[in-house]
């Protein structure tokens, strides 16, 4: 039974399946994460758990916003996943908000579709879920995953670069995941 966990983006849309045991607490072993990327140095598996995937060339927005979301549902289907937690709309964002939105909606459109059972979470949520602090920046949501699940995966995929895709976008979809597996249990929000 595997649960999902979406940091949908445009540029670098994330997702982290676990995969249930009902004998064990949530944890990083259980959890595979995909992701697009634009950077070639990120394409390929890096280990079992990590694997990033280069955007295919586009011509359009809307062509560009439909591969997203096939290949993020082609994913869900390959794990079967069971429930889906995707990250909503930050509303005091800034920039490309309205592309930001038709690229969800189509993702959202091809998941009712799909008939895959999904709910919502705000940014705040899940960063008050992780953190303790609806505030939290990226490098404290990161600090706490480093802390929780006793790795380093800055090092491990970006070696001496600044805190950023994919890195910041596994550790959203981490705490989405873990979000949703716990909510599921306990009926805490309505699946759509």
């Amino acid at each position: 039974m595997f649960f999902c966990g979406v940091d949908y983006s445009i540029t670098s849309p994330c997702l982290c399946f676990y995969e249930y045991q009902a004998d064990q607490e949530f944890n990083l072993k259980n959890c595979f994460f995909h992701f697009l990327t634009n950077k070639q140095k990120y394409n390929g598996l890096f280990d079992y758990r990590y694997c990033g995937t280069k955007i295919e060339a586009y011509k359009t927005q809307t062509q560009r916003f439909i591969q997203n979301a096939d290949w993020a549902i082609n994913k869900m289907k390959e794990y079967e996943a069971l429930h889906v937690a995707l990250e909503g709309y930050a509303f005091g964002a800034k920039g490309r908000v309205f592309d930001i939105a038709e690229s969800t909606g189509i993702l959202k459109f091809k998941m009712f579709e799909e008939k895959t059972k999904w709910f919502s979470v705000t940014p705040t949520e899940i960063k008050k879920f992780a953190t303790g602090k609806g505030n939290a920046s990226k490098d404290m949501m990161y600090e706490v995953f480093s802390e929780e699940t006793s790795t380093n995966i800055a090092d491990d995929l970006s070696p001496g670069i600044k805190l950023g895709n994919p890195v910041t976008d596994i550790v959203d979809s981490y705490y989405l995941c873990k979000y949703c597996v716990d909510h599921s249990f306990h009926k805490k929000t309505p699946v759509k």
